[in-house]
């Protein structure tokens, strides 16, 4: 066959494949594989893969892949001889939809019947394609956006944030509706801030369960769940808010104690006053879900050159007022680390459509946690002793985790809060601030709900609090003029 015959028949082929053809169905007009192999040299079309070729001038790409590996399987029949639907699926379909950051180690199919193939590349899967799941982008039969996210995490290959990113980017790009969200109960529990919010007798109905199965007081778990969304909308995007705190650790380390506040500060603000006249800039008014959250300066604003303040925060459903808290605004604080933006969970265990259960959120050091909790048992207001039994609780639950701590910025940390509190007497270990101290301690500690029961004897929560910073409130003391020496990070 000459040339131009050549380009003519498999020309006519490709013309309605995305300019491509295969060898097999070139061999069904007459073409054989040399005279594709003469074509190919003479620069009037190109192999893409094993059997499937594209004509000269048609460009290459991820989809061509896909494309091709879908002409290269045999798309009329599958290997019993029965007629079946091959089509692209999985982490292939998401890049057929531009949905996600997917770099799939093989191209991926399903079908509803065997499929014979020997090609290294292509991973099979067997499937049915009930309803609308299968659609067709430019003639290319592909899973629905809905189905194919559905699948990729029913296959267990990406971690929950990473599918979570893209259902966020199928969504934005208007390839996927919040109702498939709301009818998905595989993507509901990857991103339920995108479904339907219910009711608020509904959300305490949920978070009273998870309550009662933990022991915990409702209110408390309530509180926390507008507590910590709050926090995640307000640093979204930022990293210069900071959360620290009861809140903070809470976030941060299993079983640690629910708070009742936020502790926050802006890490480019010196000024407690501006970052707190911030925050109502920010989030009055903030809309999360079916809640509004309004924010309001709850007492006068101290001096701008550091300082701390405080911000009001009451939550409405509609008309009605649900809840409040307070959130404690710090100015001029000092780190010995960067803080750390992570993901965790909300932390009240319940599953509320149409809020986010995975928050990003930006953390205060534990080195300069520690250094607060440690300094603020001995700092004394009116000569009266410390009453924070709570923080050395706290101290013993950071103690007993697996987080890392840098003894050397803790030191630093323990000096720079002795100094800036102003505490004369800072002992180089951990002993009663005053006398009776322990014996409250294990009155106050009995009370926290769900208690780790190993932290709430005076002995056993000093013992493993001085096992973990001991050593650095040794070095602490002997630190001169701590404010003016900074660790490099």
């Amino acid at each position: 066959m000459k040339r131009e015959e050549v380009l003519e028949e498999v020309g006519a082929i490709a013309a309605g494949q995305w300019g491509m053809f295969t060898s097999r169905q070139a061999s069904e007009v007459g073409v054989r594989n040399a005279e594709i192999a003469r074509l190919v040299a003479g620069g009037g079309a190109y192999r893409v893969r094993r059997g499937v070729y594209a004509m000269a001038g048609v460009p290459s790409g991820s989809l061509q892949d896909i494309r091709a590996l879908w002409l290269a399987l045999d798309t009329s029949r599958s290997g019993d001889g029965s007629e079946a639907p091959i089509v692209v699926s999985h982490e292939s379909a998401a890049l057929v939809w531009g949905i996600g950051n997917f770099a799939p180690a093989k191209m991926y199919v399903t079908s509803t019947h065997r499929i014979d193939t020997k090609q290294p590349d292509i991973g099979l899967h067997r499937g049915s394609f009930p309803g609308a799941t299968i659609q067709y982008h430019d003639g290319l039969p592909v899973t629905s956006p809905r189905r194919t996210l559905e699948d990729i995490i029913k296959v267990s290959r990406w971690d929950d944030d990473h599918i979570h990113a893209a259902i966020s980017d199928a969504l934005e790009k208007g390839v996927l509706e919040r109702k498939d969200i709301e009818n998905s109960k595989v993507l509901r529990q990857i991103a339920p801030e995108y479904a339907r919010p219910p009711a608020d007798q509904s959300v305490r109905t949920k978070l009273r369960a998870v309550a009662a199965a933990n022991g915990q007081q409702p209110e408390v778990v309530y509180g926390t769940f507008h507590r910590m969304l709050f926090a995640h909308e307000l640093m979204k995007g930022r990293d210069d808010w900071v959360l620290k705190g009861g809140t903070g650790i809470f976030a941060r380390i299993d079983n640690a104690r629910m708070s009742r506040d936020l502790d926050i500060f802006r890490d480019t603000e010196r000024s407690a006053a501006r970052a707190a006249r911030d925050i109502v800039n920010a989030m009055d008014g903030k809309q999360i879900g079916r809640y509004t959250y309004l924010v309001e300066i709850a007492n006068s604003a101290r001096a701008d050159d550091g300082g701390s303040s405080r911000v009001m925060v009451t939550v409405m459903d509609r008309s009605t007022q649900v809840a409040s808290f307070p959130i404690d605004v710090s100015g001029d604080v000092r780190l010995v680390a960067p803080p750390a933006r992570i993901i965790v969970d909300r932390g009240d265990g319940a599953d509320i459509p149409g809020y986010p259960t995975r928050l990003s959120l930006t953390l205060y050091p534990l080195e300069n946690q520690v250094a607060d909790k440690l300094c603020a048992m001995y700092e004394t207001h009116q000569s009266l002793p410390s009453t924070r039994y709570r923080d050395l609780y706290d101290l013993a639950i950071i103690g007993s985790s697996r987080e890392e701590i840098d003894q050397d910025a803790l030191a630093l940390a323990i000096a720079q809060q002795r100094e800036l509190r102003g505490i004369l007497h800072m002992p180089s270990e951990i002993v009663p601030p005053s006398e009776g101290w322990p014996e409250e301690y294990e009155r106050m500690a009995s009370k926290i709900p769900q208690a780790s029961a190993g932290h709430t004897r005076y002995g056993a929560a000093v013992e493993t609090a001085s096992a973990a910073f001991g050593d650095a409130m040794r070095v602490a003391e002997g630190i001169t003029n701590p404010l003016a020496i900074t660790l490099s990070t």
